[in-house]
């Protein structure tokens, strides 16, 4: 091969180089760019991801601290129902036991009563046995008269006892009622604040506790009375209302032997839902006197009491 062969074959060889050098150049730009590429778009790809899973996480503590909050109001509430119901029904409960322990206090004290009048006897009847006939005559005589003195003298205490506190509380009742008549207005159309409408009445349910004769005059200066429960849906609305215990109606027997309703309505004709064995005129609350005034226990059932109970109550008066 010539010298200018040899020249050409060079100039072909670096021909070759450069374009095959030039080619490759270009594709590996397009390389770099499109891995660029490719990796601003994994890098975006997962800043949304990381974005979206910590909205969710957000999400999910704001619901969980709500669910916290409610689960809390809700036990707080359920607590406040549990003490109320069990507040009522322990004094119930705490009625019944009155009941049986004054029972047993009474057996206890005939008993007592019993062997002291024993003992008594026989220190009188050595006291007659050492006396001569004439005196023990006398002793006997004045034995007997001092036992009658002494049971007519309880009798009688316990008759004006009664009667002085029936008097006080219906001189308190009659003097609240004048004078309130003057400032007493006709019901309107709808209820006052805090009255409850149930058929063609307005009801209060009182949140503090009173004595029936007070329970009536609180009734009166808000121009109403004791309610008068006349059928089966009146005393189950006053149930869904009776919360507390027992709720005090308008129902007495104080002024006489019969039960009355204080608006005059006819006791024997009308509707009446008496608890088992009720009423019985119970006397061991040692609350002196018996059982003339009627409460409404939880259970709807009505229960005579000794007016003197410290209860809640239902003052009722026209509506619509």
């Amino acid at each position: 091969m010539d010298q200018e062969d040899h020249r050409q074959l060079s100039l072909d060889v670096e021909e070759e180089t450069f374009f095959k050098t030039k080619a490759w150049i270009p594709s590996m730009r397009f390389f770099k760019t499109e891995s660029r590429r490719g990796n601003k778009g994994h890098w975006l790809f997962m800043g949304f991801c990381v974005l979206f899973t910590g909205i969710i996480a957000i999400t999910l503590v704001h619901h969980s601290l709500w669910m916290s909050r409610e689960l809390k109001t809700t036990q707080e509430y359920v607590k406040t129902l549990n003490i109320s119901l069990t507040t009522n029904m322990a004094a119930n409960r705490n009625g019944l036991q009155e009941k049986e322990e004054f029972a047993k206090l009474t057996s206890h004290q005939q008993a007592s009563k019993e062997n002291d009048f024993g003992q008594k006897f026989e220190a009188f009847e050595l006291l007659v046995k050492n006396s001569s006939t004439e005196e023990k005559d006398h002793y006997m005589k004045l034995h007997t008269e001092l036992q009658a003195l002494e049971e007519k003298v309880y009798e009688h205490l316990k008759q004006v006892r009664s009667s002085l506190d029936v008097l006080t509380t219906e001189i308190k009742i009659l003097s609240r009622k004048e004078g309130s008549k003057e400032g007493r207005a006709e019901p309107t159309a709808d209820c006052p604040l805090n009255w409850q409408k149930f058929q063609k009445s307005c009801y209060y349910v009182s949140l503090i506790q009173k004595g029936w004769n007070d329970s009536r005059a609180f009734c009166f200066d808000m121009q109403s009375d004791l309610v008068v429960i006349n059928n089966k849906r009146e005393n189950d609305f006053i149930k869904q209302n009776n919360l507390m215990g027992a709720l005090w109606m308008g129902l007495t027997e104080i002024h006489t032997d019969n039960w009355e309703w204080v608006d005059g309505t006819n006791y024997e004709s009308n509707f009446k839902l008496w608890a088992q064995g009720q009423p019985d005129n119970w006397k061991g609350h040692r609350l002196f006197g018996g059982e003339d005034c009627v409460s409404q226990l939880w259970t709807g059932e009505w229960n005579d009491d000794h007016c003197n109970r410290l209860y809640y109550f239902t003052c009722e008066k026209a509506g619509n």
